[in-house]
């Protein structure tokens, strides 16, 4: 039996094969990631050099909320990194997303048969609440918080977050409105309360 290839995507020392096909509306959303960087350049790898006819902003691009942030795009290593690079600063506290479609292709003109999102903030050192990021399925939206090491126990308007490792905490609302505002907490290990942030569920 003949194998089909697979393009496999490194970002970030995290390694991912493309398995299924389809547009955007099956993207594989990847862990949200936090910079302090406001003008990051990302820099994907791929195991198959890129054709460079199929890179372009329609292929690679960055969202800010619903318009692109305008970028240039690049290409090394034999075609097998992508370079995005902001051509104006990325703002801080603002939430981004990384889009590869599948419109990008493989220099035998094999596609990437799974389109990737990675979501992106871009945070204040200096803050203890660095990011708030949030994801509605259905009626559930899940929102995850990242701090720094100072916090050791975050609330959403009351209600306990689960610590998740890594400076990391999440909870799951039922039937949250988009464009509600949510008050986000930080305690220090005493039980103190050392930040509060406000958050609109996006």
């Amino acid at each position: 039996m003949k194998q089909r290839t697979k393009i496999v995507v490194a970002f970030l020392a995290m390694f991912f094969v493309i398995l299924a096909t389809s547009q955007l509306a099956n993207a594989k959303e990847w862990t949200l990631q936090t910079n302090d960087d406001v003008n990051k350049v990302w820099n994907i790898r791929f195991n198959y050099p890129i054709d460079p006819s199929s890179l372009s902003t329609d292929s690679v691009y960055v969202l800010d909320g619903t318009k692109k942030h305008t970028i240039t795009l690049g290409l090394a290593e034999g075609g097998k990194m992508v370079s995005v690079t902001p051509t104006t600063s990325y703002e801080m506290g603002k939430t981004y997303r990384l889009m590869i479609t599948n419109a990008l292709q493989s220099n035998d003109g094999q596609a990437l048969m799974e389109p990737v999102e990675l979501p992106f903030q871009i945070v204040n050192p200096n803050d203890k609440i660095q990011s708030v990021y949030s994801k509605t399925v259905n009626l559930f939206t899940t929102v995850t918080v990242k701090t720094s090491s100072d916090v050791h126990s975050v609330k959403v308007s009351g209600d306990e977050m689960k610590y998740e490792g890594n400076n990391t905490y999440t909870l799951t609302l039922v039937d949250a409105k988009i464009g509600s505002t949510l008050t986000i907490y930080g305690y220090d290990e005493n039980g103190k309360r050392i930040e509060t942030k406000k958050y609109k569920i996006e």
